[in-house]
Order: C-alpha cells, then structure tokens, then sequence
C-alpha cells in the first residue's frame, strides 16, 4: 500500500504517481502523529517542509520527497514536530529523492520568497556553524554557485545536505518563537532574523576559520601555489612571511627583500593576510592569532625544521587547532633555484 502526502496545493500533481491513499496536510506535524509514527510501508511525499517532515514520521522505510520548495527536507535524516509552541526532532530516514522542476512554477511569489529564505538560512548557518567540516563548507561552496545561477532547487538540495552534516543554527533558533507564537510562516520568520542580522552594525567579522601559512616566497614557485591552494579549503589564509633576519638565520640573506616579497605574496588569489614572522619559530606568531590549521608540506619532519613543527604541534593543542601536512611539491625548491642562480651570477663574472 503505497500513501501519498502532499498539500492542497501540490495535491494536482498526484496524477504523475500510482498510490492507494492520500493524505492531505495543511500544517506543521504535531505531536499526535507520533501514534502513527513507522506505520506506513510505502511514502510518497510532495510538497515542502511540513508535508515531508509528515511523510518522514509516518514512513517505516525512506520516502520519497519530491520538494516543491527550497526547505531542504528531503536531505535530512530528522523530521520536525511540534507540542503546543515547542518545536522537538525526530531521527528518522533520509528520503530518496526526486525532481520536478514544473511542479515550482505554480508557486506563488510569496511562497517562493519565503522558501529562498529558508534556502539561505541553511546556507549561512552551516557555514558559519562550529560543527562544520572541510565537506560542508565545500558543499555550501556549491549552493552558493548554484544561487547565483538563479537554480534555487539545486541550491536548496545541496544546503539540505550541508545541514544534515552541521544542524541549523541560531538564524532557525531565533524563528521558532516568531512562528510559535505570532505564527508568522517559518520562511517570513527566517527572512526577519536574517533581514536583523543584515542590519546589525556590528556584524563585520570575516567568519571563515583561519589558516596559517608561514613562507619565505623568495621565489615563489608552483609548490607555493599548490600550498596555497591546499590552504584555501580550509578557510582564510595569513601568510606569515618570514623577515630579512628570519631567513637569514638558516638560508643566508634573501634575494628579494621583504616588502618586496609582502607585496608578491598579498597579490597572489586568495591570501587574506600577510604578517611577518621574525624567526623560523612560528610560536610567537601562532599564539597570537590562534588559527584553526596551520598548513606546511610533509618535508619538515626531519632536518632543521623538526624541532619547529614539534612546536607547532605543542601551540595548537592550546585550542584545538590542526597541522594540515600537504605532500611535498618534487622537483621544485627555493634553494635549488637559489643556488642555481648563485652559480650563473659566479659563472658570468
């Protein structure tokens, strides 16, 4: 026996789907439904939020969603309910999924607005969440491209996977009592937190987590970049660039002077900041901006830099920051290209 959900506004759509019965939801699961929780064998959900948070509840096995609004439901493996004003989750299945996209066009502009706030809101808040990982920002990498593509449902799906590996936040905290009780719709709700957020002056922090990448960049080479693009994924890199007297201290004076070398580095995509560090001994400068990674290639184990990384290592177990160790870049080094020019400038005298 096959159950289908779905709205009184999605309902003419149930002509695309075999079913024996059909159940019509015009509000949020309450806690009543938990009689019938695991009581359905076959689910077929269409609509938004509350109709396959229904489904989901209702269902023994995973449903299938056919989202009709950016919610992000159908990638969630929890369903949404509510007592009186106290909104409670559930750990349920995560749906199989399928896509109409005809079945948005009948949505009304109010409808539309409201379900991109909720889009959004995911978006935000796993990004920003603590729980969040390499996976998860990458995702909501995605969803952001898919934005800005004008492809909402697209969008919606892959902010509902970023989601189900962080949970929602304080943007969805500070909704429910807005919709509990001026039962203002969850996506206006959503839209009047973020539109307050928006508004607040003091919100300007860059939130991505810090990386820290010390170099010398005397000449930067394609193992720098390679650094460099390792670094991007895990947030927003600080360049700790080495000073005239730190190099000196272990390779001998640098070819390019540091303010040359500082205005090279800040020019290279996506370097958010560049500081000097004046020894080869990355503590003083790791304590007082306190990344969440320090990024280095695997080459430092040994040789004279083993005692710093053992350092390294020692700093961040203050905070709980992580060394990301990136596999060396063969065939390509400062020195090698140091030494050779050395060897021109001696030999053309």
């Amino acid at each position: 026996m096959t159950l289908l959900v779905c709205s009184a506004s999605t309902k003419k759509y149930s002509i695309d789907f075999d079913y024996d019965k059909i159940l019509i939801v015009d509000s949020p699961p309450n806690k009543e439904i938990l009689n019938k929780k695991g009581t359905e064998d076959d689910v077929i959900a269409i609509g938004g939020g509350s109709v396959i948070d229904t489904a989901k509840i209702l269902s023994k096995e995973p449903i299938m969603a056919v989202p009709t609004t950016f919610s992000g439901a159908s990638q969630t493996s929890h369903a949404v309910y509510w007592d009186n004003k106290k909104k409670f989750n559930i750990k349920r299945k995560k749906p199989r999924l399928l896509l109409k996209q005809d079945y948005l066009k009948s949505l009304s502009q109010e409808t539309l607005l409201y379900s991109k706030m909720d889009c959004l809101s995911h978006i935000m808040e796993s990004f920003i969440s603590p729980r969040a990982t390499i996976e998860s920002n990458q995702i909501v990498q995605k969803a952001v491209e898919e934005v800005h593509k004008g492809n909402w449902l697209e969008a919606s799906i892959l902010a509902g996977d970023a989601i189900e590996i962080t949970g929602t936040g304080f943007v969805h905290g500070f909704s429910y009592p807005l919709t509990a009780k001026y039962g203002i719709p969850h996506g206006a709700s959503l839209g009047i937190v973020l539109n307050a957020i928006e508004q607040y002056p003091k919100i300007e922090k860059d939130i991505r987590k810090t990386v820290y990448v010390a170099m010398v960049a005397d000449f930067v080479h394609v193992g720098h970049i390679n650094i460099i693009e390792n670094a991007k994924k895990y947030g927003k890199i600080i360049i700790g660039l080495l000073t005239d007297e730190a190099v000196k201290s272990y390779k001998g004076t640098p070819f390019c002077p540091f303010e040359k070398r500082k205005r090279i580095v800040e020019n290279i995509k996506g370097i958010w900041k560049v500081v000097p560090q004046d020894s080869l001994d990355y503590t003083k400068n790791i304590l007082k901006y306190k990344p969440e990674y320090v990024v280095h290639g695997d080459d430092w184990k040994q040789g004279v830099q083993k005692e710093v990384r053992e350092k390294v290592l020692k700093s961040l177990e203050g905070w709980g920051g992580r060394l990301i160790e990136i596999p060396y870049t063969e065939g390509i080094s400062s020195t090698d290209v140091r030494k050779y020019l050395t060897y021109k400038m001696e030999e053309e005298k």
